[in-house]
C-alpha cells in the first residue's frame, strides 16, 4: 500500500519495516519522514481493529462508537506508521484454534482421530497435545494429553529422531517467536 501512494511516488521516500512497523523514509535526510504535509488514514474493519489492540484501548481511546477512519499514528509511535504485527494479548485471526502439538519419530502409533470432512475419513495423527489459547492468561492450556509410549530398541539413545511441530486446526504451522518458550517435558518411566 505505502508503495502505490502518491506520497512514496511525489516525495521520492522509500518504505522501510522495522520490528514490524512500516514507515516512509527520506533518502536524502536518511531519517524517518516526519512531515506535517500529509497524514496516513486507515479504514479498519471492527473486528480487525481486535489485532490491533485489545477492545479495553478502543473504547477508552473512543468512547461508545468506533470511528471507520482512524489516523496511524494512533497505532503507531512512528509518524505516518502503520503496525503490521499484532498487539500482545489482541486476537490473531492467522491460525485458527485448537492448536496441536504433533510429533514424529520411528516406529510410533497413531494416538489421534482428526475430523477432515464429511464423507472423508478421518486422519491418523500422532499427537502430544491439544492446546487452546487463554486470553486472560496470554498462555496455552492443554484441552487434551493423551500418554504416548515410544518404542524402545534397546540402544541407550532415546530414538532415530523425535521431532515436534505446533499446527493450528487447519494444519497450518505455528511458528514459535524467538523471544517466546515452550517447554515439552519428557518422562522416560
Amino acid at each position: 500500500m505505502y508503495k502505490s501512494s502518491w506520497v512514496y511516488k511525489y516525495f521520492n521516500y522509500d518504505v522501510k519495516t522495522d520490528n514490524g512497523i512500516v514507515y516512509f523514509y527520506n533518502l536524502t535526510k536518511r531519517r524517518d519522514v516526519d512531515s506535517s504535509r500529509f497524514n496516513v488514514w486507515l479504514k479498519i474493519d471492527d473486528m480487525a481493529k481486535l489485532y490491533f489492540n485489545p477492545s479495553t484501548y478502543w473504547k477508552e481511546k473512543y468512547s461508545d462508537e468506533w470511528p471507520e477512519w482512524i489516523l496511524s499514528t494512533d497505532l503507531c509511535t512512528i509518524p505516518h506508521g502503520f503496525q503490521s504485527n499484532n498487539a500482545p494479548g489482541t486476537k490473531s485471526f492467522l491460525f485458527q484454534p485448537p492448536f496441536f502439538i504433533i510429533y514424529k519419530t520411528v516406529g510410533a502409533e497413531y494416538n489421534f482421530l482428526q475430523f477432515d470432512d464429511f464423507n472423508k475419513p478421518n486422519i491418523e495423527k500422532s499427537i502430544l497435545a491439544m492446546l487452546t489459547y487463554d486470553e486472560e492468561t496470554n498462555r496455552l492450556k492443554p484441552q487434551f494429553a493423551p500418554h504416548l509410549i515410544l518404542p524402545y530398541s534397546n540402544v541407550l539413545s532415546l530414538n532415530n529422531f523425535l521431532e515436534f511441530k505446533m499446527v493450528d486446526s487447519k494444519g497450518d504451522q505455528i511458528l514459535v517467536s524467538d523471544n517466546s518458550q515452550l517447554f515439552i517435558l519428557l518422562t522416560l518411566l
